[in-house]
């Protein structure tokens, strides 16, 4: 998957909370430094936020990407808001102070996505809006697949949580604006500790057993893996970490 539409990744990160009912979704930008430049586009970043975007609804927060393809870059993201938040103008001097401090110190600046968490199909117990460590799993569907065939899937394993009353929440997002690749779906696991990655990495361990016991045996084949493998051309991880955090 190009870097570009690797965006998907920002809508899982940060803590935060948020009403119920209340519709949330983030703005994303991938920054690549220079090579052994990283901490000088970090503080450039830092600076940036604490002069425009120390507030909602343009909060925004940095993550380095600690795994995958896109491992040694940084995610600028800024939310939860809509898209009438950005008809709202930003302080004199923003666009000025991001091309000067941050865009030049930058090797790459990526594409801007925008991704809408989709409640109905996940599961989020704590009522989070981001967190500081988290993997994110990316799905590229095909490009005759059917997104609501397999948001139905990625329901019913959300599902199976929700009635096991599990503390592993499981966010999804899916892509306001349609991307080329297809990477239109990202599903977001927040964790506490590296550790907790040693027992299992994304959905419990035991997820399919607990499937079928609900859903009957073979149905984790026909209910899940075959939708996926039918509308899907497969999906990669990356874990994130927040950089005021860690």
């Amino acid at each position: 998957m190009r870097y570009l539409n690797f965006l998907v990744i920002m809508i899982m990160s940060i803590a935060g909370k948020t009403q119920e009912g209340q519709k949330v979704m983030f703005e994303s930008i991938l920054l690549k430094p220079y090579p052994g430049k990283a901490l000088e586009l970090i503080k450039a970043v830092q600076r940036h936020n604490e002069l425009y975007h120390a507030s909602d609804p343009h909060k925004a927060y940095l993550f380095e990407l600690l795994s995958g393809p896109h491992s040694g870059s940084l995610f600028w993201e800024m939310g939860p808001l809509t898209f009438s938040d950005l008809d709202k103008s930003m302080p004199e001097g923003h666009r000025t102070d991001w091309e000067e401090s941050v865009a030049s110190s930058a090797r790459e600046v990526g594409k801007i996505q925008y991704w809408r968490r989709r409640d109905d199909v996940g599961y989020n117990p704590a009522n989070q809006v981001v967190a500081d460590k988290i993997l994110a799993e990316f799905i590229a569907l095909r490009p005759h697949g059917s997104m609501d065939e397999v948001l139905e899937a990625i329901g019913a394993v959300s599902q199976v949580l929700k009635k096991n009353g599990s503390n592993q929440a499981r966010r999804v997002y899916v892509s306001e604006l349609k991307s080329q690749d297809g990477v239109d779906i990202m599903i977001v696991y927040p964790f506490e500790k590296w550790a907790d990655l040693d027992n299992s990495v994304g959905l419990p361990a035991d997820w399919k057993s607990q499937f079928e016991i609900i859903h009957g045996k073979g149905s984790v084949a026909t209910t899940v893996h075959n939708v996926m493998e039918r509308n899907t051309l497969g999906s990669y991880q990356q874990v994130m970490l927040n950089v005021e955090k860690n």
